[in-house]
């Protein structure tokens, strides 16, 4: 999975809704991928078992929901011609130059910059996107029009998972491109009713500088203060505190769970091959390593955790996976696609972008958890596609 590697920027991606035709259709897209077998595709599991129960809304002192049975895990081997269509991703998500998906209307972007990155803010749409010389900004689109100057150099941008508050980054890059020492956070609060709230918070001393997750009104970011330094510090930072907080349990992060309690991470890296872990972020305490595989992401329960292979090179993964962050296990590998991003839609199934190679078409597809079942959740295309964070 390439969502959450570190890089000059970090490229980013995300997720709508499209009628069934027929009756048995309309079944499907309420259940997930079709439970007919088909050629290429794994057998849908519709009462398969579930990872864990319904999650509680208050914080559990466990981070991580038991499994109610053990899932054997199972390998699945895609042919994307040969997969159903389903209905369209349920989450934010770009295609082409058009902003899809999530609680909000359809936008299309104007001109022709790659589109690295898109959230939906309150009722505004934020695109990060390369501008003409080659370097990125992010514009602010209100109601379908633009609405604002653009912002140079931001190079992340996230969302809560309500979509009522984000954060990004505006660092310094040298006339080469280069990124440079120091840049700042911008938080933005949506959901007051008198307007919106922003605060800022300077990091001048900091390099890499990237925000992972906003999460109860806290923004989670990461950085390190030289180049040299293998690795990256996390911190939280309150936007009515002028500091952040360093958090000691967490270094290399690459994920957060989304109610702050889990962290993945590299432990370590040679020759472009990694072992990663997940970690308990109170006391550091770690729930699973893997030197199999890497880890990008969580569901939104916090009882699974999804990516790709260790070794990570080259145009995509050649894998996705599924693990229970629990035992470590694993639940399900899909293989036989280029795997170039995933993200979670729900806690029970992953949307992935996936082609069979560079210049061939690409869809999203979406598949089940446990049991590995796929559908195409797009049309087969050339059009850029990108999820929203």
């Amino acid at each position: 999975m390439k969502k959450n590697q570190n890089a000059t920027l970090i490229t980013v991606a995300a997720a709508v809704a499209v009628a069934a035709v027929v009756a048995g259709a309309a079944v499907a897209s309420r259940q997930g991928p079709s439970d007919t077998p088909l050629s290429g595709s794994a057998v849908p599991l519709p009462g398969s078992p579930s990872l864990s129960p319904t999650p509680s809304t208050t914080p559990s002192a466990t981070p991580t929901p038991t499994p109610t049975k053990p899932v054997t895990a199972k390998k699945v081997r895609l042919d994307l011609d040969k997969l159903p269509q389903g209905r369209a991703p349920q989450l934010t998500y770009v295609r082409g130059r058009k902003v899809l998906g999530g609680a909000g209307e359809e936008l299309t972007v104007p001109g022709k910059g790659q589109i690295v990155e898109v959230a939906r803010l309150g009722n505004d749409v934020l695109v990060m996107l390369y501008n003409d010389i080659g370097k990125t900004e992010m514009a602010r689109f209100a109601y379908g029009q633009e609405s604002g100057p653009r912002v140079p150099d931001v190079s992340s941008l996230v969302v809560d998972a309500s979509g009522g508050s984000g954060a990004y980054v505006i660092s310094k890059y040298d006339k080469d491109g280069g990124e440079l020492q120091g840049g700042s956070i911008t938080f933005e609060n949506s959901e007051l009713g008198s307007g919106v709230e922003v605060h800022k918070l300077p990091r001048p001393n900091d390099f890499e500088l990237r925000v992972l997750a906003v999460i109860d009104g806290v923004v989670y970011f990461q950085s390190k203060p030289d180049l040299q330094t293998p690795t990256w510090s996390l911190y939280t930072w309150k936007p009515s505190e002028t500091r952040a907080t360093r958090v000691k349990t967490v270094t290399r992060p690459t994920a957060l769970s989304d109610n702050g309690q889990l962290a993945a991470s590299i432990e370590s890296h040679a020759d472009m091959s990694t072992c990663s872990a997940v970690a308990a972020v109170a006391t550091g305490r770690r729930n699973l390593r893997t030197c199999d595989y890497s880890i990008s992401g969580f569901t939104p329960d916090g009882s699974v955790a999804y990516g790709g292979s260790a070794y990570q090179d080259g145009y995509a993964d050649g894998i996705s996976i599924a693990l229970n962050t629990q035992t470590g296990n694993l639940i399900t590998e899909w293989n036989g696609l280029s795997f170039r991003d995933s993200i979670a839609e729900d806690d029970q199934h992953l949307l992935m972008i996936v082609d069979d190679g560079p210049e061939t078409n690409a869809a999203i597809i979406r598949c089940t958890i446990v049991g590995g079942a796929c559908e195409r959740a797009t049309d087969l295309s050339k059009a850029d596609l990108v999820f929203g964070s």
